[in-house]
């Protein structure tokens, strides 16, 4: 039943739409492109087009041409762009848009005003990445057995768990505010940590890297991230970022040194 079922899942998007070809975008590329699907994207001044073009089928010269086409659209934008392309997507024909960005609670809420008729909007966000960006770092194999969250809405019809297992990953459901909860204390918290803690060094005695160990590169790995990605996760995780990051000053105070 399952291989049938994925068999059906494969022939339902075999053709993906994919717009932001950047670490994750471009990894999600890479790895349908490598399954034999057909992959295309939108025209844009972004680098990483130019540097895609080897496993994109087709570039399309506007977002209405290119949703013509594909059965699957993949919005791999900055968090701040999701929702506003998300609003200029309107098709005749049956098309499934899914996100991948990290923070959900307006996200999922837009999707569910935006899912009208031929076109079904879908919240995804999988949980993979590293402290790289761009196209160039981007890796098939990164999706693989990472937690790929779907945070579904009321009208969402459209199942992709069995797509996102053929990419190697592991599909798993929860609501938007679980989700934004748990992503600021596993991923966004440690990321902010990281940050302060190099930003700390480099205020104190910034001659110090120079004699640092694989420990202090393991814990600020992630403060030489996209701090473009950071600023826009802060700002709409602000609430769940603050809080934790309170909470982690009173417990670090108090068992520190216990």
């Amino acid at each position: 039943m399952e291989k049938r079922y994925l068999q059906y899942m494969s022939k339902q998007f075999q053709k993906v739409g994919i717009i932001g070809l950047g670490l994750i975008g471009g990894s999600i590329a890479k790895a349908l492109k490598a399954k034999g699907y057909y992959v295309a994207t939108v025209k844009s001044k972004s680098p990483d087009v130019a540097k895609a073009r080897k496993v994109i089928d087709r570039v399309f010269p506007t977002l209405n041409a290119l949703i013509q086409e594909v059965d699957l659209l993949v919005l791999a934008t900055p968090l701040s762009t999701i929702i506003p392309i998300a609003r200029e997507i309107a098709s005749d024909r049956r098309l499934l848009v899914i996100d991948v960005g990290s923070v959900k609670g307006e996200i999922v809420r837009e999707f569910e005003r935006l899912t009208k008729g031929s076109v079904e909007f879908l919240s995804t966000h999988p949980m993979a990445g590293n402290e790289k960006s761009g196209f160039a770092a981007s890796d098939p194999k990164l999706l693989e057995d990472a937690p790929w969250i779907i945070v579904p809405h009321a009208k969402n019809k459209t199942k992709i768990a069995s797509w996102i297992r053929m990419l190697g990953a592991k599909p798993l459901t929860m609501e938007a505010d679980e989700h934004d909860r748990k992503t600021a204390l596993v991923s966004h918290l440690p990321a902010l940590i990281s940050k302060t803690l190099w930003d700390f060094v480099q205020a104190k005695e910034p001659s110090s890297v120079k004699i640092a160990g694989p420990g202090f590169r393991s814990m600020t790995r992630l403060a030489h991230g996209n701090q473009q990605l950071m600023n826009e996760i802060e700002k709409a995780n602000q609430i769940q970022i603050e809080r934790l990051w309170k909470e982690w000053l009173d417990f670090a105070s108090k068992s520190c040194y216990n």
